[in-house]
């Protein structure tokens, strides 16, 4: 390896290295809370090769959404029901892993879309339309694998896939922010119970 490819492979360990510490700390602290020294710290990184990466704390937020969050929250939510047999069942499937093998301490620290929705969707219209595209994204999805369903939608008594997509996704959502907010796992647990009967009528 020559030295320029050497220099290069390093800059890129380093900047994904502060990409998955902002993310963490976003995560666990909030983004308000975190500061660049805290990601530094963590990163084990300088401000120098920071800021050759990021022009400011703004660029690492969008850059945790579109690299970290939507990668992971893609694999959890959408690629368990793309392209699925029986997609109702993968939905089914995909609420039941989140009651049963999500660690407490995960559910409790929140959704990393809600988290950063919850702080910054009003300041910052860049970040929030990337949280939007998610959101949007996941509604879609679900919408799409619920189309051939008539059955689901007349016991859940709704109209249409979209607004069973929109309910569940809500659903998750809002069952995650009141776990977050009381620190107990009951409110999400019980959402989602609640889910997979409604997904197995």
């Amino acid at each position: 390896m020559t030295k320029r490819a050497s220099h290069s492979v390093a800059a890129i360990r380093t900047r994904q290295r502060i990409v998955n510490a902002a993310a963490e700390l976003f995560h666990d602290r909030g983004y308000t809370a975190t500061g660049l020294d805290d990601i530094l710290t963590k990163a084990r990184a300088t401000k120098g090769s920071f800021y050759h990466h990021f022009g400011s704390k703004k660029e690492i937020a969008l850059a945790v959404v579109r690299e970290i969050v939507s990668v992971r929250f893609a694999r959890r939510m959408i690629e368990p029901v793309v392209n699925a047999p029986q997609p109702a069942a993968a939905i089914r499937g995909v609420i039941r892993r989140l009651r049963t093998t999500v660690a407490t301490k995960d559910l409790l620290t929140g959704c990393p879309i809600n988290n950063l929705a919850g702080e910054l969707a009003l300041q910052d219209r860049d970040i929030q339309a990337a949280l939007a595209a998610l959101f949007e994204q996941w509604q879609a999805m679900w919408t799409e694998a619920l189309r051939d369903e008539p059955r689901l939608l007349r016991s859940a008594g709704m109209k249409n896939p979209r607004q069973l997509s929109l309910y569940l996704v809500a659903a998750i959502e809002g069952g995650q922010a009141m776990a977050k907010a009381q620190q107990s796992r009951e409110p999400l647990d019980a959402v989602l119970k609640h889910l997979e009967q409604t997904l197995s009528s």
